[in-house]
């Protein structure tokens, strides 16, 4: 059985080393690495470092965590416009994205001849977003039409290391580092012992939204959460938490937009997994810390583990800059 992994796991590209990897962020916790890595400023060092013997002792912290404001509460009306938000542009990663939605139900040749994140036209995907200016955490708004159908967004927010090197840090230390690459699930000691920092990626998956049959969503977002990833709860592996499940109704009956249209509305139950090592206890809410911030917030799609090419690899696909304090609580 055990040699029948390794070898599944070698053919599907993960390999043993992959698989290591995947685990560790989940197995080191707050663990720091014994290896010895250069200190990093006082502001933006992660406030919290624990000897390994208090690992043990750590409280049992859910796997899964439902982030953000409540869902349903955003109207239905678009209030966003050119004079109270910014447009997202689109970024050129072509050749990872996702054509099916989250049921699993691929998209028609027209659809994906048509879609352009990058050069939308007339009729392609608009995205606006508003940002409060300050407050103890970043809050906003996002209005989305023409995106993919029945579809699911990551919402992060990303660092500047050539802009505001100490904001890319803070972010970075809050959320996750990806090193360059193809790798994920990196480390903060990973982090500290990379010698070209400028090179690395910080960001904070904090929230998502999962768009309609047309495209579009409304998401009123408030950073409180750290996250690692989402998964399909009947497709892929569920929470045992399942106040943290999220239905989503799927209809996936137009010709245009599907390659086989379902006549039935499907209803699929997505979860936010935690980035754990980010947590202290259960109910910990998450914020950045204090201070001025100059950075991004992207739009990435939800791969969901997808083995085949047409599933994707987690795109970052839309962007715009942003720009706000976080003050003291």
């Amino acid at each position: 059985m055990c040699l029948w992994v390794v070898l599944s796991l070698t053919m599907t590209g993960i390999g043993v080393w992959g698989l290591l990897r995947s685990f560790r962020p989940a197995l080191q916790g707050r663990i720091e690495d014994k290896r010895t890595a250069p200190e990093t400023p006082g502001d933006s060092t992660p406030p919290l470092v624990e000897s390994p013997g208090s690992w043990f002792s750590r409280p049992f912290i859910p796997v899964s965590k439902k982030p953000g404001p409540p869902r349903g509460e955003e109207t239905g009306e678009f209030i966003l416009n050119e004079s109270n938000s910014t447009v997202m542009t689109g970024i050129a990663e072509c050749a990872v994205q996702r054509w099916c939605d989250i049921s699993g139900n691929f998209y028609s040749t027209s659809l994906i001849r048509e879609f352009s994140y990058t050069n939308p036209g007339s009729n392609g995907p608009v995205v606006r977003v508003k940002v409060e200016p300050s407050g103890p955490t970043l809050k906003g708004r996002i209005e989305a039409k023409g995106l993919k159908p029945n579809f699911a967004y990551q919402i992060k927010l990303r660092g500047l290391p050539h802009e505001d090197f100490e904001a890319f840090e803070r972010i970075g230390y809050t959320g996750r580092w990806r090193l360059p690459g193809w790798g994920t699930n990196y480390t903060d000691d990973d982090y500290r012992l990379c010698a070209d920092k400028k090179r690395v990626e910080s960001y904070i998956l904090f929230d998502f939204f999962v768009t309609d049959g047309r495209g579009n969503a409304i998401r009123n977002f408030e950073l409180d959460s750290s996250l690692h990833v989402l998964w399909n709860a009947a497709r892929q592996c569920g929470t045992p938490n399942t106040d943290d499940l999220i239905p989503v109704l799927v209809e996936a009956a137009d010709p245009a937009k599907y390659a086989v249209p379902r006549r039935k509305v499907s209803v699929e139950f997505i979860w936010a997994e935690r980035e754990v090592c980010r947590y202290r206890s259960a109910d910990d809410i998450i914020r950045l810390p204090p201070g001025d911030y100059r950075a991004e917030l992207v739009l990435t799609e939800e791969s969901f583990h997808s083995p085949y090419n047409d599933g994707g690899y987690w795109a970052t696909v839309l962007k715009c800059p942003v720009k706000f304090t976080i003050t003291q609580d």
